[in-house]
């Protein structure tokens, strides 16, 4: 947890003090009421490289924020793949990384997946039509209460295989998986490695874990709120590897280079006129064509020590909790 006294602040991951002398503003644009006038500064860690937001969040502004909706925009279950074609794209990268993962493990082909911050429930749906492994439970946590009545509607729609489970909290989450997701879910939590901690505890043996989060992105983008927590590459090995929980399988950087990213605060001119051409484009082009070419504009599967965010893959050890 990230202790605050006065000004100072105690890194969530080492304990170390972060001074105000390395610091950055906080990088925002609009005013999000409470919540989104409360960060002023992101503080770094001199030891693990770590960056957190200053100061300190209530828990239950945060908890509020993310339950009462509005974090997720919730397109209609028959438009879900046009509406949120990039979410889909990433899902289906990531669920890549994993059946590769899981090629070299000992888990045999009927697999239980959890999803920690569910979103649209792309990793489920992908999970559901893999050919190597069979899912037997989508389990699902979702703050967000509309996107909890969403999820429901998608598996029915698009989904014949395997159950569905829907949480709020992953204090309501029991039994044990194969797989667990945390894509872009470290950086909205003040105690990370809490939430790794959290993870290992429901994986099986030799259960895998997925890690996204962006790389940087206070480098690069104009507005980063919500996020409290912001890795490199150093700083996110160092909390997978706290506890002695985990291995680390593989960490690589992926995406566009920060400074031709579509998400960049200044994109370049060709960016802003490829990003109008899919605009218009993702209602009329076919969806291989269209993916395609959004893979390549954003980078999706391009590993790239430059890029806008980091993707580890790892495995619970032997005797971990």
């Amino acid at each position: 947890m990230i202790h605050t006294k006065d000004t100072e602040i105690i890194c969530p991951t080492c304990s170390a003090r972060l001074e105000d002398n390395n610091a950055i503003p906080y990088p925002r644009v609009m005013s999000s009421g409470e919540l989104g006038d409360q960060f002023k500064q992101i503080r770094f860690c001199s030891h693990c490289g770590i960056g957190v937001a200053y100061p300190d969040v209530n828990d239950m502004m945060l908890t509020q924020y993310y339950a009462k909706g509005g974090f997720w925009t919730a397109p209609k279950p028959h438009s879900l793949f046009r509406q949120a074609i990039i979410p889909s794209l990433l899902a289906t990268s990531r669920w890549g990384s994993i059946e590769e993962a899981l090629r070299y493990s000992h888990i045999n082909a009927k697999i239980r997946v959890l999803d920690i911050g569910a979103g649209y429930g792309f990793i489920g749906l992908c999970a559901a039509r893999s050919a190597k492994f069979k899912l037997s439970l989508y389990s699902c946590v979702e703050p967000d209460f509309r996107m909890r009545d969403y999820l429901s509607s998608i598996w029915e729609r698009h989904s014949r295989k395997g159950a569905l489970e829907i949480k709020s909290s992953l204090e309501e989450v029991s039994g044990k998986f194969e797989v667990v997701v945390l894509s872009h879910v470290l950086e909205h939590v003040k105690d990370p490695v809490c939430m790794i901690r959290k993870a290992v505890s429901l994986l099986s043996e030799n259960g895998i874990v997925l890690i996204d989060v962006p790389n940087r992105d206070y480098s690069f983008k104009k507005d980063v709120f919500p996020h409290l927590v912001f890795f490199d590459q150093k700083s996110l090995e160092y909390i997978i590897r706290q506890k002695g929980l985990l291995s680390i399988e593989s960490i690589f950087t992926y995406g566009k280079d920060a400074n031709r990213s579509p998400l960049n605060k200044n994109p370049q001119l060709s960016v802003l006129v490829t990003s109008f051409i899919f605009k218009i484009g993702k209602r009329i082009l076919p969806k291989k064509i269209l993916s395609f070419l959004l893979k390549r504009h954003y980078g999706i599967d391009r590993i790239n020590p430059y890029g806008t965010w980091l993707r580890a893959i790892a495995r619970k050890l032997p005797g971990s909790i």
